[in-house]
């Protein structure tokens, strides 16, 4: 299978993350923005498992959404200074700091016993002579259930009268739940957290299943609880039609950055990626060995160029010189990249057997035989010209037998054979998931990182790697 390069595709990707990055969009949060802004939106219930993060995307939501000293954080078992001590920022945000078991006043075993008697349940009041004080209160319960049996009430005859007084009151607030139930259908908005093991590593992954009044284009966030916080990742390239003026005759190239702390050198064991979290994370290539890249067949083929591009920029800098064959279409840089190494990139021919292109590769790369060589392989493209016995047998060649010194050989592909992946020193794959391009190595074995595609403040495309834990 061959792949094509659509200039048209490319731009349009390029186009999305430019803008992405110009005016620096939290989607998740713009969301939570747009639902909050409405009037008749009071109520957002967050459910997951415990350690999924509920409570740090609460707090990150009083963060971005609630206001400077308007926090009020509901729970059962902690005070205030156990909270600021994990997490001292806060104390810009919370007023107050509530603990169920404080409470000193009887609760009736029956709700509507409790609502005959007053228009609100006493905790209900409680909650309101705090809020009353703060301007623009937002209230964050945690552990939503807990707090119902501390106070000895149903947790959903609770949640109707919560969300009846959060709409007389013109209160907001997140209520943190382990189960949505019955409750979903009661709130504004519902928002599930989870984590899944795909291929043996950790995903974290956000889905709204409801925000009343707000379009929902894209219900699903990747995020990491890193540091402390939830943090939602940045979609690696957004799909839009048009740049703010003139900002493509703003890019300079792409970004040439020192070798990180576990990347080595040219003429040493490995070679860099051309990213310094990609060095960091995944440890560069393999010189004199087969190093594999596996992209499923969604990613977006800019992000496949400029992988390439990174890459080979870095290698010619240091003195290197990179051939390919069947990679034409990746290792052409758009217009709208300045790429002065281009002049380095050695196209080789596919010929009629697997001897004769062995003896042009010897034949084209001998007169740089003191440089460091980069050979970059279209596995899929080769198959579909040679057959993958062929193509199998000229790896197998070359990575026996180095037909010059200090060469890294690298195989591109959709679906690798047992055999060609048996061959490779070190793999990694690249897919694509809810417009999220994500990075993993099989050889060796790494978590998940999202691939995202910056542009620095002078004007230059970088590309990184964060893990995804």
């Amino acid at each position: 299978m061959t792949w094509w390069f659509s200039f048209s595709n490319c731009v349009k990707y390029f186009c999305g993350f430019c803008v992405f990055f110009y005016f620096w969009v939290k989607d998740l949060f713009k969301l939570l923005r747009a639902f909050f802004g409405l009037n008749e939106n009071n109520a957002l219930l967050v459910c997951g498992d415990s350690g999924v993060g509920k409570t740090l995307f609460g707090f990150e939501v009083l963060r971005e959404i609630g206001g400077v000293e308007c926090g009020i954080y509901v729970s059962c078992g902690v005070s205030r200074a156990a909270l600021l001590s994990r997490h001292g920022d806060l104390s810009r945000y919370l007023r107050e700091v509530i603990d169920a078991n404080d409470f000193t006043f009887p609760q009736e075993e029956d709700v509507y016993e409790s609502i005959s008697r007053s228009n609100l349940p006493i905790f209900l009041r409680f909650l309101y002579e705090k809020a009353e004080k703060v301007k623009g209160a937002f209230i964050f319960v945690d552990d939503f259930e807990g707090v119902c049996n501390v106070v000895g009430l149903d947790p959903v005859s609770v949640m109707e009268l919560y969300v009846s007084f959060l709409r007389h009151t013109g209160l907001r607030s997140i209520v943190a739940v382990r189960r949505e139930g019955d409750l979903g259908r009661i709130v504004d908005g519902v928002v599930v957290l989870e984590s899944e093991e795909v291929n043996s590593r950790v995903v974290r992954r956000a889905l709204f299943k409801k925000l009343c009044g707000v379009k929902l284009s894209d219900s699903s966030f990747f995020y990491t609880l890193l540091g402390g916080r939830f943090l939602p990742f940045s979609r690696s390239l957004m799909d839009v039609e048009s740049l703010p003026g003139n900002f493509l005759s703003k890019i300079q190239g792409l970004a040439l950055e020192k070798s990180g702390a576990y990347t080595g050198v040219l003429g040493k064991r490995l070679i860099s990626f051309g990213s310094e979290s990609f060095d960091r994370f995944l440890g560069g290539l393999a010189e004199d060995c087969f190093n594999l890249f596996v992209f499923d067949a969604n990613v977006p083929l800019l992000i496949r160029s400029l992988t390439f591009l990174s890459i080979i920029n870095c290698f010619v800098k240091n003195g290197g010189i990179v051939a390919s064959i069947g990679m034409e279409p990746f290792l052409r840089p758009p217009p709208f990249l300045p790429f002065e190494e281009y002049k380095s990139l050695v196209f080789l021919p596919v010929l009629g057997s697997v001897d004769e292109i062995i003896s042009n590769i010897g034949a084209r790369l001998s007169e740089g035989v003191s440089s460091p060589i980069l050979l970059i392989l279209n596995i899929d493209y080769l198959n579909a010209e040679l057959g993958y016995n062929d193509v199998t047998r000229l790896i197998y060649s070359l990575t026996s037998r180095p037909l010059v010194g200090n060469m890294c050989l690298l195989g591109v592909c959709s679906e690798p054979s047992p055999v060609i992946q048996g061959l490779a020193s070190r793999v990694f794959t690249f897919s694509e998931k809810n417009g999220y391009t994500l990075v993993f190595g099989v050889k060796p074995w790494t978590p998940y990182y999202l691939l995202s595609v910056n542009i620095t403040y002078d004007g230059y495309i970088r590309l990184s790697l964060t893990e995804m834990v």
